[in-house]
Order: C-alpha cells, then sequence, then structure tokens
C-alpha cells in the first residue's frame, strides 16, 4: 500500500485560527448591531424621536457612545435603518396574506387585515415607518426608500389586477392603492393613537372600513 494515498493534507493551523476568529468577530459585529436596533426600536416607542439621543440608546445596551457611532453615523441614520427594517418585514407580511388567493378583490380584503395586523403587532416600527420623520423620504438614499416602494407595490400590483378583470369602477390604479392605503392606515393610526380603542373594536372598523371601500371600488 502506498502511504501516500492514505496520508490526509495538513491543515495551516494559523489559517484556521484566523479564520475563525474573523468568523467570531463578523458574529460579534452582526449582535451588537442587532442589539442596537431592537434598543433604538424601544426607545423611540417610549420616548418619540424628539427625546431620542444616542447617548440614552448607549446607556440602555451597556455601551459607550463611541461603540454605538461605529455603526450609525447619528440618530437620521439608525432610525432609516429601523424604518428600511420594518418595511422589509412589512413586504414579507403582505406578500404572505395573499399567498395561495387568486380572486384579486379577496387579495385586496386579506392586504387590508395584514396591514392592520402588521401595525398592531410592531407597534413601534409602524411609528417609525409611517408617524414620525414623514420628511425623510425626501432625503432618504434610493437604496433605503427601496424597501418602501416594493411593500407599496404588493397592493398596487393587485389594483391593477382588480381592474383587468372588468369588475372594477375605477381604472386609476395609484389612485385606488392609495386610497385603500389611507384607510387602513387611519384605522391602525386611531388605534396606536387611542388607548380605549380595543381589539376587537378595531378589527371591527378594519373589516367594516375596507368592506366599504372595496364595494364602492367593485363594479355593481
Amino acid at each position: 500500500m502506498n502511504p501516500r494515498a492514505t496520508t490526509k493534507p495538513r491543515i495551516n493551523s494559523a489559517t484556521a485560527i484566523r479564520a475563525a476568529s474573523l468568523r467570531r468577530r463578523e458574529s460579534e459585529k452582526l449582535g451588537v448591531r442587532r442589539a442596537i436596533l431592537a434598543a433604538a426600536g424601544e426607545l423611540l416607542l417610549e420616548s418619540g424621536y424628539a427625546a431620542f439621543s444616542m447617548r440614552k440608546l448607549a446607556e440602555r445596551i451597556g455601551y459607550t457612545p463611541t461603540t454605538v457611532y461605529r455603526y450609525f453615523r447619528d440618530k437620521d441614520a439608525l432610525l432609516m435603518t429601523v424604518v428600511s427594517d420594518g418595511f422589509v418585514l412589512f413586504e414579507e407580511k403582505l406578500r404572505q396574506a395573499i399567498y395561495g388567493e387568486h380572486d384579486p378583490f379577496a387579495q385586496l380584503q386579506a392586504l387590508g387585515r395584514a396591514y392592520v395586523t402588521f401595525g398592531l403587532n410592531h407597534p413601534m416600527h409602524y411609528r417609525v415607518m409611517f408617524m414620525q420623520r414623514a420628511d425623510f423620504w425626501s432625503t432618504m438614499p434610493e437604496d433605503f426608500c427601496q424597501p418602501m416602494m416594493a411593500s407599496f407595490e404588493v397592493l398596487h400590483a393587485v389594483v391593477q389586477r382588480a381592474i383587468a378583470t372588468g369588475e372594477s369602477s375605477q381604472t386609476q390604479a395609484r389612485t385606488v392603492s392609495h386610497a385603500i392605503w389611507a384607510q387602513v392606515h387611519g384605522v391602525v393610526a386611531l388605534a396606536l393613537t387611542m388607548p380605549f380603542m380595543d381589539p376587537p373594536q378595531v378589527t371591527a372598523m378594519a373589516e367594516s372600513g375596507m368592506q366599504l371601500v372595496l364595494e364602492g371600488f367593485r363594479r355593481r
């Protein structure tokens, strides 16, 4: 037997150690970033944008402000990231809501429910996405705006399909999409700002509102 045939290739231990160290550092950096974003969301929800500060955030997670600034240059950059991440999750929930349903009018009803559910289940994200610092949309880089546009396109595409059936009383898909968005946003905004509104009341209001909108949209 040739002894060389069974000899395993030697692993450079120094290279393996460096690779493991790099993986560990990257994992630690990702963990710190996630901790910063999670704590930022909590703090924004508790105190609002005006009272939010990077110093308060650093105190909450037990890091120095310098550490936080290594990941985000200022609180606007941090908020932009929270908003962008929120829209990624939002789009995912909307697409899940219409998966397997083929009737566009039924899809619109499902999207309305998913929108309200998202707002109630993710109040921090919803507030910073739709209710705080609306001026961000005129200053955010295009790559940050992309998740927002993608989530709106889910609704817009379904409205276009509904119009294409010939059963719609409307022909302007973007206008109808904005009208549907305004209706469900109103429900969520009321739910988040009016503490006396309980979940069953919010659900009933959302269902009734969507029914009225869709009855006006669908040709009788």
